[in-house]
């Protein structure tokens, strides 16, 4: 029983470290330091290269917004039941 708290707390603990990171990530931006410099006339596409003003620029849409202990409960919740499903019949 306390192997399976113990494993319990180390998917939560790490299901927590990684979506915090990726909320930061998300916070600052994709674009990196590139997206400080100045345009470029010319882009590259998945149609080769093309000019900045010829681009129809559409509306970003919103990535879908997770609470981080949602996604922490689900990964408990799944890793428990692994665990029950999995474990031998000397541990119960």
């Amino acid at each position: 029983m306390s192997r399976l708290l113990a494993t319990l707390l180390i998917v939560s603990a790490l299901a927590t470290a990684v979506t915090s990171a990726q909320m930061t990530r998300g916070r600052r931006g994709a674009a990196g330091p590139a997206a400080t410099t100045a345009p470029a006339d010319w882009v590259r596409t998945v149609d080769g290269w093309e000019r900045r003003d010829m681009l129809v620029v559409g509306q970003r849409s919103a990535p879908p917004r997770l609470h981080p202990g949602l996604v922490a409960g689900f990964l408990a919740a799944a890793s428990v039941l692994a665990l029950a499903a999995f474990s031998s019949p000397r541990d119960r």
